[in-house]
């Protein structure tokens, strides 16, 4: 069997543990109805904490796929200014988008 290597994001930590599930009273007392309110009180609160938090996270992974496009556009912009100074560098002055075929009039030359 092989080992791998975990990433810090494959660690279990204290907020992957789950707090208020499945726990048995420890003593032979019975319940009162009151400890009945209580834990439904945690539960909702535990429950309303998820919600806000899957909230957030759908916020940040929306800002973060708004960033991504737009690195992504700034990048190609780049991209095309690097490609352009290339040529000027090189001795081209016009960007060639078909080698190999050049048009005049309505007749195409292949070469």
């Amino acid at each position: 069997m092989r080992a791998t290597l975990k990433s810090l994001q494959d660690i279990n930590t204290l907020s992957d543990t789950v707090v208020y599930g499945g726990r048995k009273p420890k003593s032979g007392k019975p319940a009162l109805p009151t400890t009945h309110i209580l834990e439904l009180q945690m539960r909702k609160s535990e429950r309303d904490r998820i919600v806000k938090e899957l909230k957030r996270i759908k916020k940040r992974k929306r800002i973060l796929t708004q960033r991504l496009s737009a690195v992504e556009k700034e990048m190609d912009k780049l991209l095309a200014e690097v490609n352009k100074s290339a040529q000027i560098l090189r001795g081209e002055k016009e960007e060639v988008k078909n080698p190999g075929r050049s048009r005049k009039g309505n007749m195409v030359l292949e070469y």
